[in-house]
């Protein structure tokens, strides 16, 4: 199945929830736009932080577009690199800010009781899973979700019966019993100990996301949101606490063939 089509086929066939925080603009604070799947080392980073912060965390894209509309933020932290190589394209972040944080690998994910049985990737298309993935056009862990998919010529639009518009809405399905499984991150099991995580084979993983974060041209303050970025950059090991993956050796036990960030699996 063309990427196109795919992408086009799970859009109708799901529902949406909506998952990006509200904020009120403008305070005096630092305004950070992130990815949901950074919310547990990110508040614990900013509960170390001397200063104000206010963070808003939704799909990675659908972040940006909140911020380039209301043209404020002055910290960008994506699910993953492809969204924050749009955000330089769009003119939304100085490239040359941009520091690498973790990384983070889409495994399947369901309830700890795993009533279906779910072993493997293969199982998705059995008839009687119900699964969910994020949206692929504007949440990264949805793009990664569609990629393995393709990468692993397997054909689950049959079983898809929601999207979400961010990495922690699909958690909240799964947990409630909605669908049995998701495409998520690895870091799942942080956010709820009622969920377990299923790698693929090794092989079967064809790209991993690698977060990054990077100061938004709409900062009224450059150096104060560049002593943010610092103060983040510094403390990468809270991100290794919650799961995510800081050193690239031990990133290759798990993922030994992928790519890492990029585009697409398909253009390196």
């Amino acid at each position: 199945m063309k990427r196109r089509d795919f992408l086009l086929t799970v859009a109708a066939a799901g529902i949406s929830i909506v998952g990006v925080s509200a904020i009120t603009l403008r305070t005096n604070a630092l305004i950070v736009y992130a990815g949901s799947v950074n919310i547990p080392p990110l508040e614990e980073i900013i509960s170390e932080y001397s200063g104000d912060v206010k963070a808003v965390y939704g799909g990675s894209g659908n972040i940006l577009s909140q911020a380039i509309i209301s043209k404020k933020g002055d910290i960008y932290i994506p699910g993953s690199s492809e969204f924050m190589d749009l955000a330089i394209e769009k003119g939304a972040v100085y490239e040359k800010s941009v520091r690498k944080l973790a990384y983070i690998i889409p495994v399947i994910v369901v309830r700890k009781d795993n009533p279906k049985n779910i072993k493997h990737l293969g199982d998705l298309v059995k008839d009687d899973i119900r699964l969910a993935i994020a949206n692929p056009k504007s949440v990264a862990i949805g793009l990664y979700a569609v990629e393995m998919f393709e990468y692993n010529g397997l054909d689950v639009k049959k079983n898809i019966v929601a999207t979400t518009k961010s990495f922690s809405d699909l958690l909240t399905l799964l947990k409630t019993g909605v669908v049995d499984a998701i495409i998520g991150w690895n870091v799942a099991e942080v956010f709820s100990p009622d969920l377990k995580v299923i790698y693929p084979h090794p092989e079967e993983i064809p790209r991993v996301a690698c977060v990054e974060i990077g100061i938004m041209r709409f900062a009224e303050d450059v150096e104060k949101a560049g002593d943010f970025l610092e103060f983040v950059y510094e403390r990468r090991y809270i991100y290794e606490k919650y799961g995510f993956i800081t050193s690239e050796k031990k990133l290759r036990k798990l993922a030994p063939n992928a790519k890492v960030g990029g585009n697409n699996w398909k253009n390196s």
